[in-house]
């Protein structure tokens, strides 16, 4: 069974965010920038995950607590990189 493991879903997620900001600071000096290529890379991350926990809550059928915390999560990342391409 896949783990959900959402604390380490979060570290993922803000160290691959966090480069983001430093890309962007970064882009403004070298005129370079990885900003696309990073924004994939959550977005890998997190549709990797919901096939994680589409697998924990349609084939195992359990966890459904843990699994709705991480929807919440994984909708809360989509979200902040979705402001992040407009911003």
């Amino acid at each position: 069974m896949p783990s959900l493991n959402i604390k380490a879903k979060k570290i993922e997620i803000v160290s691959i965010l966090d480069e983001l900001a430093r890309d962007n600071k970064r882009s403004y000096v070298a005129e370079k920038s990885r900003r696309e290529e990073l924004l994939a890379e959550v977005v890998e991350s997190v549709i990797d995950w919901l096939n994680d926990i589409w697998k924990v809550i349609y084939e195992y059928s359990t966890n459904f607590s843990k699994a709705h915390a991480c929807l919440l999560y994984a909708s809360q990342v989509i979200e902040q990189i979705g402001n992040a391409r407009v911003g």
